[in-house]
């Protein structure tokens, strides 16, 4: 049986509770959860609320725990699969492309298609690889004159994390159609290499075990792979691979950057959800040897978003903020390749 052949899964009486981590103790209970198999929608982080998905069958188990560590949990989501029956009606897509829909991978390509028709003088296609189910990963290239440095962004390599896409191509419609000038100027003076789609679910779908199939592509690339904040179980939701780079993707991925690397000057990876600018590293607590840099203009980028919308975003190195990690693109570009700047962007959300 091929990873393309299995069938859609059901969620039917799946919940997701909302978890307030109020103590260390707590948060070793959940990060230990995280490790087996248990799937956090926000990762756990003390003095913050994180968001899990329980099965059935383990719900008796969970509410023990709750109990037992005077957890503060509530329902979010009684039951996913109602709101999954309803999710065809809410992407279904209306006359071109929409930003408050989710689209198809075709859709999303199409749009590409369609910038690429208005725009041929500035822009490019450009393609990263191929998945396992050998999808195509598209990018295009911004550029209006030649000898800029360039800045790459690349969306959902966990791709469940919907909302990254459509802030890739709203960003690339901006730089193309903006008259603001401090847009302009950044749409002329810097090339921008857009991914907006880097994968198709949170964890790929190689079949590494009998049991369970996929990678966490951000957990499988070759700088201190697998030493924290990742799993051997292939089984995991952040499971790192048989070995670095075992994936087509990350394969794709790591060939694509190093064939253009000295373009590059800044990396955003989008994620969510958060509300966090992460910079390196999340393998250790130690700084790179530009961190004060890097804080300049992470709490800057906050600054401006709070200006714009009243929205809070934390900044500071994955390890510090968020938690540690380990075989991340962020981590692999910065200690393998020195780019200059790198950053996770776990975007915004309201929660209900």
């Amino acid at each position: 049986t091929t990873a393309a052949s299995i069938p859609k899964q059901r969620f039917d009486n799946f919940k997701i509770f909302s978890v307030n981590v109020e103590n260390s103790e707590q948060l070793n209970v959940l990060s230990e959860l995280e490790k087996h198999d248990y799937d956090f929608w926000e990762s756990p982080v003390l003095g913050d609320v994180a968001d899990l998905v329980i099965p059935p069958d383990k719900e008796s188990y969970f509410m023990r725990l709750v109990n037992l560590h005077e957890m503060n949990a509530s329902v979010k989501v009684a039951n996913i699969q109602d709101l999954m029956d309803l999710q065809q009606p809410i992407i279904a897509p209306k006359s071109g492309y929409e930003w408050e829909l989710y689209h198809s991978l075709d859709e999303i390509y199409a749009f590409l298609d369609e910038l690429l028709e208005q725009f041929p003088t500035f822009l490019t296609p450009f393609t990263v690889g191929y998945s396992y189910e050998n999808r195509e990963i598209r990018g295009v290239k911004l550029s209006r004159q030649e000898g800029n440095k360039a800045i790459l962004i690349d969306a959902t390599i966990h791709a469940r994390e919907w909302i990254s896409t459509p802030a890739a191509t709203w960003l690339l419609k901006e730089l193309l159609k903006s008259e603001k000038p401090e847009v302009a100027d950044m749409s002329s003076n810097i090339d921008w290499y857009i991914i907006p789609v880097n994968r198709a679910w949170r964890k790929s779908r190689t079949p590494h075990s009998h049991l369970c199939y996929g990678v966490d592509l951000n957990r499988n690339f070759d700088f201190h792979w697998n030493t924290v904040g990742a799993s051997d179980d292939p089984c995991s939701d952040i499971y790192a691979g048989p070995s670095p780079f075992s994936d087509k993707e990350s394969i794709a991925y790591k060939d694509f950057f190093e064939a253009n690397k000295e373009r590059f000057m800044v990396h955003f990876a989008f994620h969510s959800p958060g509300q966090y600018i992460l910079s390196p590293f999340g393998y250790t607590y130690n700084y790179p040897d530009n961190h004060d840099e890097l804080m300049k203009i992470g709490n800057a980028a906050a600054k401006a978003i709070s200006q714009r919308n009243g929205t809070e975003y934390l900044v500071g190195t994955t390890a510090e903020v968020l938690r540690p990690n380990s075989g991340t693109v962020r981590d692999w570009m910065k200690g393998v390749h020195n780019i200059s700047a790198t950053y996770t962007i776990e975007m915004r959300y309201v929660r209900q």
